[in-house]
């Protein structure tokens, strides 16, 4: 028995695909209830976090804006400690 593609996105409690209409620019709260950190990024973080330079370099889509947040809400977070 095959799913939907609506039926697949909505079995992880999204009432929406939230690719086709959020964008990291334009929804950052929905943003941050979506990003899902993947294993490449751990050295990027741990560089960001170490206080070196990064270049992000990507395709359209690829994620370099959802990362830029994510640094936000880590030194957001960082700057209540």
């Amino acid at each position: 028995m095959s799913k939907t593609f609506k039926e697949f996105y909505q079995g992880f409690g999204l009432t929406d695909f939230p690719f086709n209409t959020f964008t990291t620019e334009h929804e950052i709260e929905i943003a941050k209830k979506i990003f899902i950190s993947q294993g490449e990024y751990d050295p990027i973080i741990d560089t960001f976090k170490a206080g070196r330079n990064i270049i992000l370099l990507g395709e359209r889509g690829s994620g370099k804006t959802a990362i830029l947040e994510d640094f936000r809400r880590y030194l957001s977070e960082k700057k209540k400690d």
